[in-house]
């Protein structure tokens, strides 16, 4: 897990190239699907109540940190590709991964807000989840697809 000090980790770094940098993001993105998955573990076991508030908020507390940790490097990442490396197609797949991670971390919030709130699944509330869950389910697509893109890239480069 990355903590707050990692934020400074590509200070006064000089990268060989856009390939040690798409390999560090790479590793950032699988930080991120770890998040998600603890996130999704602790609001199971919170709505199950097998942890009280105060773990659960603590718990939260870590992951957002987590989160707002690697949304900083991944935003100095796209600033690397785009001022040093002169990559400004490469800066642009993360720059627009960003801005779809972003809205999923939104809407899975508010869709674990609606779980946790709603001891009695009201029609209205089950719509709204089924409206998020849809939302969810196209941008996790198009995460996909930006990152096959990136992978696709990452094995031309490592041909060069």
């Amino acid at each position: 897990m990355l903590s707050d000090s990692n934020d400074e980790k590509f200070e006064n770094k000089t990268f060989a190239g856009p390939l040690e940098v798409l390999k560090i993001f790479k590793n950032l993105q699988q930080d991120r699907i770890s998040f998600y998955t603890q996130m999704e573990l602790c609001q199971k076991n919170y709505l199950e109540k097998k942890i009280d508030n105060q773990t659960y908020l603590a718990i939260t507390n870590t992951i957002t940190n987590g989160f707002s940790s690697i949304s900083f490097n991944i935003n100095e990442i796209e600033e690397i590709l785009r001022i040093e490396l002169s990559r400004d197609d490469l800066a642009d797949f993360i720059k627009k991964l960003q801005k779809y991670e972003k809205e999923k971390l939104k809407l899975t919030v508010q869709k674990y807000i609606l779980l946790s709130q709603s001891k009695n699944l009201v029609e209205g509330t089950v719509d709204d989840l089924k409206s998020i869950d849809e939302e969810l389910k196209t941008l996790v697509n198009n995460i996909s697809e930006l990152l096959e893109e990136i992978q696709a890239e990452i094995a031309e480069l490592s041909m060069d």
